[in-house]
């Protein structure tokens, strides 16, 4: 049996998407895959660097396979999650209302919020790593070593911003969020130099 609102179901679904708590769980994905993203782009650029690599085109393929990892992962994961829990919760829904709720308005808002979420967390992994690894295709103009700071530079800053950002939705205090988010990328410099970089 077809979806008896059809895209007219879709355009009102948008409308309720508020309803759905939508907003709130995207940014929460976004952010923390954002991160993921980030901190894996640093990672590959630190290791590869210390590791005496010196093409910047493997290492924009290596990072662009790792986000796409990640953004696959992130939007499957996430889709079956927020699946799982959608249904439940309408289950119980349509448990106390007495009446199925397959092909209302809510059930669209709750199907594209599903989707919208898993898309929020897919797109942060993928953001977060090419954002970190795109100074390295200046490396023929101004050398393998300037690109790799400057994207390892980036990725910092990402990671203070994320943290301001973080701190500014809770309203908790930026300077620990930021230096939480710093001291993450400052233990992955760490463990990598620990690594024989």
């Amino acid at each position: 049996m077809g979806d008896p609102l059809g895209l007219r179901g879709w355009r009102l679904a948008l409308r309720h998407l508020g309803s759905t708590g939508f907003g709130s769980i995207a940014r929460r994905y976004f952010a923390a895959n954002l991160f993921d993203g980030v901190l894996t782009a640093l990672g590959l650029v630190l290791g590869y660097y210390f590791a005496g690599g010196a093409s910047a085109g493997t290492l924009i393929a290596t990072a662009l396979a790792a986000g796409l990892g990640l953004g696959i992962s992130g939007f499957v994961s996430s889709l079956l999650v927020e699946m799982a829990e959608r249904h439940r919760e309408l289950a119980e829904l349509e448990r106390v209302m007495m009446r199925g709720l397959h092909g209302t308005v809510l059930g669209y808002a709750r199907k594209l919020a599903v989707f919208l979420s898993a898309l929020a967390n897919s797109v942060g992994a993928v953001v977060g790593t090419l954002t970190v690894v795109a100074p390295m295709l200046a490396a023929d103009a101004v050398g393998f070593g300037a690109s790799a700071a400057s994207a390892v530079a980036v990725g910092f800053a990402e990671l203070l911003a994320l943290g301001v950002y973080l701190a500014r939705t809770s309203g908790a205090s930026a300077l620990k969020y930021a230096a939480a988010m710093l001291g993450a990328g400052l233990a992955l410099v760490a463990a990598t130099l620990l690594m024989g970089g």
